[in-house]
């Protein structure tokens, strides 16, 4: 898809756990969530690795999106598609390679979440399956928070139209069920009107007791 992708939505915290995780599961150094445009590979998140973007010509997670299972490179050297790329032959000196494409419900190959090592290895299959899990969160996270951003947009836009701003309100209602991050709103007197579930574990109120108070009982400044 065209775009600036790598301003698609995503908390920061969370995708530097969800890499961290990655990295952890299978035991190597470093791990990204990668998204592709045109001509880059920008790394939305990632550990152990200092390039933020490089050439979508040269990189792995080009391959990895052209396919809907996981792109696995036990041995760059080995494998004439990238022998000769500079990820492998320059400082990085990648060996192992597995990234699971982040394909979204429009059928779009965004980018992908990957595992990266300077040695050969070969992942088992539980490994791979625990990178799928990842994966799915991390495209998750990202569809909730566009979602969020549209319907905001689109509440302004039908402000003075009653039943659309019914209509958004329970759209609202579900995804700040779904989504990992706290979410407040409130009306023009200040009077909070929405409490997502993560706002309940952050500042400690039930939507219950929370509702139609002032937002500065919990956001004073």
């Amino acid at each position: 898809p065209g775009g600036d992708v790598h301003s698609i939505p995503m908390p920061a915290n969370e995708a530097e756990r969800l890499v961290a995780l990655a990295a952890s599961i299978c035991g190597v150094p470093m791990a990204a969530i990668t998204l592709i445009d045109r001509d880059r590979q920008w790394f939305k998140a990632s550990c152990g690795l200092n390039e933020r973007q490089t050439a979508r010509d040269v990189s792995f997670c080009h391959h990895a999106i052209q396919r809907t299972t996981p792109l696995i490179v036990t041995d760059a050297t080995e494998d004439p598609r990238f022998a000769s790329s500079p990820l492998v032959t320059g400082p990085m000196g990648v060996r192992f390679y597995c990234g699971v494409p982040l394909i979204n419900g429009e059928g779009f190959a965004l980018g992908s979440l990957c595992v990266v090592d300077s040695k050969p290895r070969t992942p088992t299959q539980e490994q791979v399956d625990l990178l799928r899990e990842l994966a799915a969160q991390a495209l998750h996270e990202m569809e909730v928070r566009t979602a969020l951003g549209s319907l905001y947009n689109a509440v302004d836009r039908s402000s003075q139209v009653e039943r659309a701003l019914r209509d958004h309100t329970r759209h609202l209602e579900a995804l700040l069920e779904a989504t990992s991050t706290a979410v407040i709103t409130a009306n023009a007197d200040n009077e909070i009107t929405s409490w997502s579930a993560a706002a309940s574990a952050m500042f400690g109120y039930s939507a219950d007791e929370i509702l139609g108070k002032p937002i500065d009982t919990v956001l004073p400044h």
